[in-house]
């Protein structure tokens, strides 16, 4: 017996995926509104009318209607709790495979460290050779405000950029100065 893909409404496919994707509810709601008002996500609306057709009780069409709602939705407003969410359905396994595309498209590739992460290396390996030149017997005294200008004028003499005191903060809990070093 061959089991037949029933339709089902917008809400349910989105609670359901985003929870097994492990999708915040929120950025999925946006994405599929986007998706629907650009007519790559194919739906059904009640009556059978486009997606250009006014909604009842309203001026809107349901594309505005859409594009608003992604808009909320990427505010972090849920919108499963919006009657009309119920009222548009869809076929589940094009909505999987429309959502798989999306997921890959949005992934990054593994492997690959962000920018964020060798910049941030940088200028912890910067903060520490600096503490190593300007503290080479002893640990540094003051303050983190203080340690940090310390190291900018001596960064700057060596036209080596700045840190700032979150960097000088975890260069100090790496740096052994030394006589201290074993």
């Amino acid at each position: 017996m061959v089991k037949t893909c029933e339709p089902r409404n917008l809400r349910e496919a989105v609670m359901d995926e985003a929870a097994a994707h492990r999708i915040p509810r929120e950025k999925l709601w946006e994405w599929v509104c986007l998706a629907i008002a650009r007519d790559q996500l194919p739906v059904s609306l009640p009556d059978k009318v486009s997606l250009d057709a006014r909604v009842l009780g309203g001026g809107e069409t349901w594309r505005h209607r859409l594009v608003h709602a992604a808009l909320v939705a990427e505010r972090g407003n849920d919108l499963a709790h919006y009657p009309w969410t119920r009222a548009i359905t869809l076929d589940p396994r094009t909505f999987t495979k429309w959502l798989d595309g999306v997921q890959r498209a949005l992934t990054p590739p593994a492997g690959r460290p962000s920018r964020r992460r060798r910049h941030r290396a940088s200028r912890l390996e910067a903060a520490l050779h600096a503490l190593e030149r300007l503290y080479p017997a002893r640990s540094p005294l003051g303050s983190i405000k203080t340690i940090t200008d310390e190291i900018n004028r001596w960064l700057a003499k060596q036209s080596a950029g700045s840190v700032s005191e979150d960097t000088t903060s975890r260069a100090l809990k790496l740096f052994k100065p030394r006589h201290q070093q074993n």
